[in-house]
């Protein structure tokens, strides 16, 4: 398995996950986390919600401070919603681990800014237009790829993201109002900067 990319990786442990199959799930990202280290947010996570659906707690326990220790966080809305992380909740050293989230999210949603990325495909303008949005807990350059096709049939593709964090390079939609106003703001910026076909 070690030739497929992370987002094979990440579906396969998703199905084992669905099928209630969370042993077979946790022994393939045991296995396979070495392979993604630029991912070790995401696999510490799954191996957290693995250990603790198996009841393992301690584990569970170890999963999430470790990252934490490696400088990483969630959104304390995203740890108190997972399903499961149920059995944590209450748990003093999870209790913690919330706090020192919330620090974290908060100073680094100060910083955060909606961005986008602007594909012009190669035929003459003007170009039809459109904005296309990353998945919860996404990013803009996760979905590029999977506009491309539209860039070569002749569509300009602007690829907004948003700037609500859920943890460290992952972004969600769930503010509805930002959402409107940051997309609002991106279509304006390129129907400004490129030959955009309104007709």
């Amino acid at each position: 398995m070690t030739d497929w990319d992370f987002q094979q990786l990440r579906d396969e442990t998703f199905r084992l996950h669905t099928a209630g199959r969370h042993a077979d799930a946790l022994a393939l990202v045991a296995r396979e986390a070495p392979n993604f280290s630029e991912r070790w947010g995401d696999t510490l996570y799954w191996q957290s919600c693995l250990t603790a659906l198996l009841g393992e707690r301690e584990a569970a326990l170890r999963f999430l401070e470790e990252a934490v220790e490696r400088g990483y966080w969630w959104s304390e809305a995203g740890l108190r919603g997972e399903a499961d992380l149920t059995s944590l909740q209450g748990e003093p050293r999870f209790e913690a681990l919330i706090a020192a989230c919330r620090d974290r999210h908060t100073r680094a949603e100060a910083g955060a800014r909606p961005e986008l990325r602007a594909f012009a495909p190669r035929v003459e303008p003007s170009w039809p237009l459109v904005i296309g949005l990353h998945g919860a807990g996404g990013h803009a350059e996760d979905f590029a790829e999977h506009w491309q096709p539209a860039v070569a049939a002749g569509w300009l593709v602007g690829i907004a993201q948003s700037s609500r964090m859920l943890a460290p390079g992952r972004y969600g939609w769930g503010d509805r109002d930002r959402a409107v106003q940051e997309v609002r703001e991106h279509y304006q910026r390129l129907v400004r900067d490129y030959p955009v076909d309104r007709d």
